[in-house]
C-alpha cells in the first residue's frame, strides 16, 4: 500500500501546535490506514528574532501583550481562551510557569534527533512540548544532554538546571 505523507510544520513553543498536535494524534488513530500514514515534522519559527532569554520578572501575558501589541488583560483573556481550550483536549497548560525564548537551538536538537532515526520523531516532539508547556522546562538550556542507544535507535532527552 502506498503511504501518505504528512509534513506538519511546527514551533515546540506554540500552545496552538501543541492542541494541533494532539487533535492530529486522536484523528490518525481513528484514520482505519493510519499505518499507511508517515509525519515528517518541521521545524517553525513563530518568532526568531527572539532573543535566547527574555527578561526575567515578566508575565508570560505581559510579553504576550508586547508581542501582539495588546493590552495585558486581553492577553490574559488569550491565555485563559487557550487554556480552555486545550482543557478540552486534556492537556494541563501552565502559562503561570512558561519561559518563553528563541526555539532555534531546540528545532537543531530535533534535526539532531531526527538523524537517529525518524520512527520516533513523534514521540521526541511530544517530550519537548510537555517539557515546554507543562513542566515549564527552558529550550533556551545550551546544556541538554542527550544519550543515544545504537541498538535500538531511540534517542532520550534530559533537561538540566543550567541557565547558559
Amino acid at each position: 500500500m502506498k503511504k501518505l505523507s504528512v509534513e506538519i510544520w511546527s514551533d515546540i513553543a506554540c500552545p496552538w501546535c501543541y492542541v494541533g498536535k494532539r487533535r492530529f494524534e486522536a484523528a490518525l488513530a481513528a484514520f482505519p490506514q493510519r499505518a499507511t500514514v508517515e509525519i515528517v515534522w518541521r521545524a517553525f519559527e513563530l518568532d526568531p528574532a527572539a532573543p535566547r532569554a527574555l527578561p526575567e520578572g515578566l508575565s508570560y501575558a505581559v510579553r504576550l501583550a508586547k508581542k501582539y501589541g495588546t493590552s495585558a488583560a486581553q492577553a490574559e483573556g488569550m491565555i485563559q481562551r487557550m487554556t480552555q481550550v486545550a482543557a478540552a483536549d486534556g492537556l494541563d497548560f501552565r502559562f503561570d510557569l512558561i519561559r518563553s525564548g528563541n526555539t532555534f537551538d531546540a528545532h537543531q536538537l530535533l534535526q539532531l534527533a531526527a538523524r537517529q532515526g525518524p520512527q520516533d520523531a513523534d514521540a521526541r516532539h511530544g517530550s519537548l512540548h510537555r517539557e515546554l508547556i507543562f513542566r515549564s522546562r527552558s529550550h533556551r538550556c545550551r546544556h541538554v544532554r542527550i544519550s543515544t542507544q545504537i541498538s535500538t535507535n531511540s534517542l532520550s532527552l534530559s533537561f538540566t538546571a543550567s541557565s547558559n
